[in-house]
């Protein structure tokens, strides 16, 4: 019964008690990961607002993407990072989840088509990288996402053909060239004609997303836009 599930996480956490992945403070009743405060703290980019943003217009040089955003600035050493890397690297694939439904949200309630998308496609992890670390975290933004619009996600059609190396040390023209021509799309896919989200954790120069959705244009009318937990 709902009333005794919610009686039993009362007690749980009373005995159990969670505490903020960020600042280690005791979570209440609505927290989850983080605490409002940490939440409130985090470095918005606020470009959900706008028609058009930094982000969208400089990937444009590259992809005609439809739409494209990033709600949070990437900053070395700040709480972004921190949270990030714990969701990346500690196993904390739950702080997707959590981040997704409150983008979903706060997308949603600008009234725009913004959020009218077919098919939900998370950036792919080559099989051998996602078996190292256990989950591909664009996969559990996605599903945050799904959670609040309902929108289908698609895990099969877009794959890598080969693991790249590392992102994280390497300059701009490094990046572009690690990723070119590694993702494809499988022949039986069902995005053609379709709008699809693409869905990523971090848009650092804007390498996998261009390739991704490149790869996906090669289907017949698709229109591609893009979403990214931060941008640095």
């Amino acid at each position: 019964m709902p009333w005794m599930r919610s009686r039993w996480h009362e007690l749980l956490h009373l005995f159990f008690p969670r505490h903020c992945l960020l600042c280690g403070r005791s979570l209440v009743k609505g927290e989850e990961g983080i605490c409002l405060h940490c939440l409130c703290d985090l470095p918005r980019t606020d470009w959900h607002l706008q028609a058009d943003n930094p982000l969208v217009e400089a990937l444009r040089e590259a992809f005609p993407f439809e739409h494209g955003v990033a709600f949070f600035h990437f900053e070395q050493g700040g709480k972004m990072r921190r949270l990030l890397h714990a969701f990346k690297y500690q196993g904390h694939k739950e702080i997707g989840y959590w981040m997704g439904r409150l983008l979903a949200q706060e997308w949603m309630a600008v009234q725009s088509d913004c959020t009218r998308f077919d098919y939900i496609v998370p950036v792919p992890l080559h099989r051998d990288r996602q078996r190292q670390r256990g989950y591909n975290q664009a996969e559990w933004i996605a599903q945050g996402l799904r959670s609040v619009w309902g929108t289908p996600i698609d895990t099969t059609s877009l794959y890598r053909t080969q693991a790249t190396e590392s992102q994280t040390h390497k300059d701009r023209a490094e990046r572009w060239r690690n990723v070119c021509a590694v993702f494809k799309v499988a022949e039986d896919s069902p995005l053609a004609g379709k709008r699809i989200l693409l869905v990523d954790d971090t848009c650092t120069t804007g390498a996998t997303l261009v390739g991704c959705a490149n790869a996906l244009h090669a289907l017949p009318d698709t229109r591609v836009s893009f979403l990214a937990l931060a941008s640095t």
